[in-house]
């Protein structure tokens, strides 16, 4: 794990992620710790080191931890008993740590047909949820940054397509007042709109209406649930290039009757 890399993904996360002093004190005395253990995975620490160091009651050192496992910045696995010390994990927030769920480039392979190529085995949900995230955070960050080689006409366009289906947020504000779940869903919207980008179906993507993707997204849900990230973006993904499909040859259809008619 590069510390300096993890700490500076770390605080802009916070930017969209937010969490109270309390949690930001807590990661960063868990990172020093896993950093100088040169620890990737599961390491120990005492409630009452942590509580010592931090100058935290129980009760504060619960609530900071909770937020932290809750918005996807720390694994936690309590002790077995009072002798024993709980054990955390650090989620890697790095993007080039973790796999990717498409293929961002210029001529990208993405979910064509209905299957993730960048997909790995071993990949878990919380892999997920971080890239994801970073994509989020890539979107919204008006400021410069990159992800995955995103050209910035790529980026600007990308948002502009949001924009036209109403999913893009100016006011990150109002991130504050949606639920986890929400803020999934949006996420999940946000990256499928980038792998359609990044296909052979992106010209359909100007005649795409909110309406339409919604339906689709619901449908995808409905059949689906997101308990398994990939099946449903999988899902989806295929869902809105059938529906671009099926509406191409519709239009077909009724054009050549035009000119039967017509003639």
């Amino acid at each position: 794990m590069n510390y300096i890399e993890q700490l500076n993904a770390f605080y802009t996360m916070l930017d969209y992620n937010a969490l109270s002093s309390n949690a930001i004190a807590l990661y960063n005395y868990l990172l020093h710790i896993a950093y100088t253990l040169d620890c990737i995975n599961e390491f120990s620490v005492a409630n009452i080191t942590i509580m010592s160091k931090l100058r935290l009651t129980i009760k504060e050192l619960q609530n900071a931890r909770n937020e932290l496992i809750n918005k996807k910045y720390i694994n936690y696995k309590k002790g077995r008993n009072q002798n024993m010390a709980p054990k955390y994990q650090i989620i890697n927030n790095c993007q080039n740590t973790y796999i990717k769920l498409g293929q961002p480039e210029r001529q990208p392979k993405g979910y064509t047909d209905g299957q993730a190529d960048g997909q790995a085995e071993g990949t878990t949900e919380g892999h997920i949820i971080t890239i994801l995230n970073l994509y989020f955070i890539y979107i919204l960050n008006k400021g410069e940054s990159n992800f995955q080689n995103i050209s910035a006409d790529d980026k600007k366009a990308i948002i502009n397509i949001m924009k036209k289906l109403r999913l893009y947020i100016e006011n990150t504000e109002v991130l504050e007042y949606m639920t986890e779940n929400e803020q999934l869903e949006l996420k999940l919207k946000y990256w499928s709109i980038k792998e359609i980008y990044f296909s052979p179906y992106r010209v359909f993507l100007n005649n795409l209406t909110c309406e339409r993707f919604t339906f689709r997204f619901l449908k995808a849900k409905k059949y689906c649930g997101l308990d398994n990230l990939y099946k449903f973006l999988n899902y989806f993904i295929k869902c809105v290039q059938e529906d671009f499909y099926k509406n191409k040859k519709e239009k077909e259809s009724e054009k050549d009757a035009n000119i039967k008619q017509s003639s």
